[in-house]
């Protein structure tokens, strides 16, 4: 129910931020969306749907909630030079720091959500501030990978993300904290076309993860049936995330021996059979293998948790892997991918 005030809704100015999605599979229907609310129930609101630049997929709109809270507006129909506001938006202020509602235009719905931002002051940041690195899971096959990231959120509670997919197709965000610790995750793959991620993560210190939550990995689209478009794949992915802070004097991971203290493997992507092998990291993190192949190296960037590798592929091309390092959970995870595209998966196991 609204916050309420002698039957009023109280409006408390502020931001908020959230994401559109839907249980369709269409990029159309997935977005990000701010709304800047006033203490009379005005708002300034903009939000994008889907992952190209054209016109209906990006919307700018002012309004006023009524007493109650809620917002109702009907545009005129999508036009090829149109790029005003068009279709259906319901909005309802659930309570000081929520806004749910619905977004459709004729052929497409979203369902909306947003939370008020959190605010921060100079001398009192954030519990969140750091740098983080994550893992997300593949939406097609759990036994390959999904990609990895790392994050940074700021005293004020900004977070600046960037990643790669398996499929390695980059992709970054910039968002802002809630009330609530949650983080709105709105991202094009491969720049703009190549496919989304979008979803809810939620900051937790837990025994598993610093941050955590599901999102919706939509695929880059190809052609379908009816000359229309569809996406390659889609479904939800897990993501787990941690802070990663640098050491001094010590190694990235946590190791219970001086020498061949670290297991790699490297598994799928085309290869004939998994490469296993042991490997020494010091404690200026510096790795040594005890029977280094061809090609095979490693390093490990200590300042932002990521790391990288190449190895010589059974198909005698020499490939290179990447990914970061998770201390909480102390490992590390990421990918490689083949000549034929096929993504594989890499794993540094403490022994």
């Amino acid at each position: 129910m609204p916050l309420e005030t002698f039957g009023q809704v109280n409006f408390e100015p502020g931001t908020f931020q959230g994401v559109l999605r839907s249980d369709s599979n269409n990029d159309e229907s997935f977005g990000f969306i701010t709304i800047v609310l006033t203490a009379s129930g005005k708002f300034s609101m903009r939000f994008n749907l889907g992952v190209n630049r054209i016109g209906h997929h990006s919307y700018s709109k002012t309004g006023t909630f009524d007493p109650s809270g809620a917002y109702h507006f009907e545009g005129p129909p999508v036009t090829a030079s149109s790029y005003a506001v068009a279709g259906v938006i319901d909005l309802q202020l659930i309570s000081s720091t929520s806004i749910q509602g619905s977004v459709t235009d004729g052929t497409h719905s979203s369902t909306v959500e947003l939370e008020r931002v959190a605010i921060f002051a100079a001398g009192n940041p954030t519990p969140e501030t750091g740098r983080y690195t994550f893992l997300f899971s593949n939406p097609s096959n759990p036994n390959i990978p999904g990609g990895y990231g790392t994050a940074t959120v700021s005293s004020r509670g900004k977070i600046s993300a960037s990643g790669k997919s398996a499929d390695e197709m980059s992709f970054s965000q910039s968002a802002c904290i809630t009330v609530s610790g949650r983080w709105p995750v709105f991202a094009k793959l491969g720049g703009s076309t190549k496919g989304i991620l979008c979803g809810w993560l939620t900051f937790a210190d837990t025994t598993g993860s610093d941050f955590a939550g599901t999102v919706t990995w939509l695929g880059p689209e190809v052609p379908g049936p009816n000359n229309a478009f569809v996406n390659e794949f889609s479904g939800d992915v897990s993501v787990a995330g941690s802070r990663f802070s640098a050491p001094r004097g010590a190694s990235v991971l946590q190791t219970t021996s001086s020498t061949n203290n670290l297991h790699l493997t490297l598994s799928g992507g085309g290869l004939e059979t998994p490469i296993e092998q042991n490997l020494t990291i010091s404690s200026a993190n510096k790795f040594t293998f005890s029977d280094r192949a061809t090609g095979e190296s490693l390093s490990v960037s200590t300042s932002k948790g990521t790391f990288t590798g190449k190895f010589l592929h059974s198909d005698e091309h020499k490939e290179i892997f990447r990914g970061v390092i998770l201390q909480k959970q102390n490992i590390g995870g990421g990918h490689f991918v083949d000549r034929e595209g096929q993504p594989g998966n890499v794993e540094l196991q403490p022994q």
